[in-house]
């Protein structure tokens, strides 16, 4: 059997991800960023340069996303998408999904 056939027998079905609960996400239609476990009064706390550490995981992440909006509306690529998305809107409304 070759190698990585004998790979994907072995780890079949014992696959896991560590940590499945969502942090943060950008959402393409609406363009939003949500902050699942960002608590804004927590990250407002921070504003001091003492606390800038404990802010680091926060401000990366809201980097992140950032750089995600920043890809969907900052380059040819990114508009091509939207215009996409929001062309296929109103076809929604004549699938009658609910």
């Amino acid at each position: 059997m070759p190698a990585i056939a004998q790979i994907h027998k072995e780890l079949r079905g014992k696959l896991t991800f560590p940590d499945t609960k969502t942090i943060a996400e950008f959402r393409y239609i609406s363009q939003a960023i949500v902050l699942s476990t960002i608590k804004g009064k927590e990250f407002e706390a921070k504003k001091s340069p003492q606390d800038f550490l404990g802010a680091r995981d926060v401000v990366g992440t809201i980097f992140h996303e950032l750089t995600h909006w920043a890809d969907m509306t900052g380059t040819d690529w990114g508009r091509r998408f939207l215009r996409e998305i929001y062309a296929t809107i109103p076809l929604l409304d004549k699938l009658h999904i609910e």
